[in-house]
């Protein structure tokens, strides 16, 4: 087993970096994606002769959703920390609990130790 995990902890870090340019690629495209709607909307809306008016409303509309999005963003990243952390403590507890548990068996075997 320890082969097993020591392996899979080798290749940590090159799958850590391969997921991030994966997700950075991804976040690249999707932003270029949007970027270009945006453009073609302005155009479609300045050939429509909307009000401008109506479009600053949605504007604000707009960033009114986005300053949402990334509270709601932050609150994930912090709630994640937290699981993180939680789930960090009970595997440093239970390997703490396996270690007075292996020392209390070889005691308990070995009397002379």
């Amino acid at each position: 087993m320890h082969k097993i995990t020591s392996k899979l902890e080798s290749q940590l870090p090159v799958k850590t970096q391969q997921f991030s340019e994966i997700y950075t690629a991804y976040l690249h495209a999707m932003n270029n994606t949007f970027d270009s709607c945006i453009t073609c909307e302005k155009e479609f809306m300045d050939k429509l002769g909307v009000d401008k008016a109506v479009l600053q409303a949605f504007v604000k509309l707009s960033q009114s959703q986005t300053d949402s999005v990334l509270q709601q963003m932050d609150f994930y990243a912090q709630w994640r920390k937290y699981s993180n952390d939680m789930q960090l403590s009970a595997v440093k507890s239970w390997d703490n609990f396996m270690q007075v548990m292996s020392q209390s068996n070889l005691k308990m075997f070995n009397p002379s130790k």
